[in-house]
């Protein structure tokens, strides 16, 4: 009599065949493959590894779905590439993959990378320029960001208060040309007043573009995807911190461990094309509210 495995059972002829069991599906409608399936990739990749250095010719199913044809070496798979196939095929994804490609999103995605680099050129940029060029401590060259914080302030507050009327497009160009305006400043004229003046001028403008970045993400989707687009925002916020830094220590090197001025100017005439840039595809991009009929 055939040995049947603990999950299979036989059938009423009792042949000794195995019908598979057949596993119920959920009641809830979560998608439970995704949650499951992404603390498995780890060990699926590295089952993958010993299979293809042992050159193993094994069933593509036998390793990791879809890693392999007959007949080859399987292959690794792409880093967590079954996260999307899984939600793209999943009644209930935890994440709908196309939420990125709706332009209300993808154009606050970009207006809040955009304004976070801006702002972290900013408090760079500045910083380095007070402490280490114009030789301020710690506490002064503080008092003289305050500035700078009460523009965003009030630049933010502005931008909620008018967004109703203007429309997200009109203020999102308006404040990006308020921010490259401010960093022409410091570029163009050396000097702590030079220099404040124009970063808080460019900090009102990039609050004003957070405001708009967040209402033109959120305002225009279905209030069930609302905490997902928010979650999207917040990770090109950080995206936008970690390129701004980058970009600026690299164009404004030759300033930061030296003593000439050449880098801070090109560090702010950086961060004036780049929102000159981002006005104009703003301009193109940022969809029309919604009418209220």
């Amino acid at each position: 009599m055939a040995r049947t495995h603990p999950r299979h059972k036989h059938d009423r002829a009792g042949s000794g065949t195995t019908v598979p069991h057949r596993r119920r599906t959920p009641p809830w409608g979560a998608d439970v493959g995704n949650r499951r399936l992404a603390p498995s990739l780890n060990g699926s990749r590295a089952r993958c590894a010993t299979e293809v250095v042992r050159g193993s010719r094994a069933s593509p199913r036998a390793v990791h779905p879809g890693t392999a044809s007959p007949g080859h070496r399987t292959r690794l798979p792409a880093p967590y590439s079954d996260v999307g196939e899984t939600g793209r095929l999943a009644a209930s994804p935890l994440m709908d993959l196309r939420l990125l490609l709706r332009r209300p999103v993808a154009t606050g995605t970009l207006l809040i990378l955009v304004a976070t680099a801006l702002m972290i050129t900013v408090f760079f940029l500045g910083s380095f320029y007070l402490q280490d060029h114009r030789g301020y401590g710690a506490l002064q060259t503080g008092l003289l960001f305050l500035p700078v914080a009460l523009a965003t302030m009030l630049g933010a507050n502005a931008a909620g208060r008018v967004i109703g009327r203007t429309g997200p497009r009109t203020l999102a160009v308006l404040g990006l040309l308020l921010a490259a305006a401010g960093f022409v400043i410091p570029a163009l004229w050396c000097g702590t007043v030079a220099m404040v003046s124009g970063v808080s001028l460019a900090a009102a403008g990039t609050g004003a573009v957070f405001v708009v970045a967040s209402a033109t993400a959120l305002a225009q989707i279905d209030p069930r995807e609302a905490g997902l687009a928010s979650g999207i925002v917040s990770t090109f916020h950080e995206f936008g911190a970690s390129l701004g830094a980058a970009v600026v220590s690299s164009v404004a090197a030759a300033s930061i461990a030296g003593n000439s001025t050449d880098g801070f100017s090109r560090g702010f005439t950086t961060g004036a094309i780049i929102a000159a840039a981002a006005a104009g595809l703003a301009f193109i991009i940022t969809p029309r509210p919604r009418s209220s009929n």
